[in-house]
């Protein structure tokens, strides 16, 4: 009996994962570190190339992010949820994170 594996792409490029993966583990750190929430934008530029916006430091259970330039198109955004409440959720996006992004 022999068993197929199927090979599984990933739904984002590796150099979308890898950046993202930068970007997030630094910003966890110093998200928890300050107690606050951060966020921004992953973009990508006319020539394909991969950035993140600057990030922004938000309140306890909340971010807006800065507007980022129109040149680039936007297509993640991540909110670092550092400050944890009782009250609060932490694992989907709030509809202040949801109306902030599409703003």
């Amino acid at each position: 009996m022999a068993l197929f594996f199927a090979q599984i792409p990933h739904a984002q490029a590796a150099d979308e994962i890898r950046l993202a993966k930068q970007n997030l583990l630094v910003l966890q750190a110093k998200s928890f570190q300050y107690d606050r929430e951060y966020c921004g934008y992953l973009v990508v530029d006319a020539r394909d190339v991969i950035s993140g916006t600057p990030p922004t430091k938000g309140k306890e259970a909340e971010c807006s992010a800065d507007d980022y330039p129109e040149d680039l198109i936007a297509f993640a955004s991540y909110h670092m949820h550092g400050a944890v409440s009782p009250d609060g959720s932490y694992e989907l996006p709030s509809y202040i994170d949801v109306l902030g992004d599409a703003e």
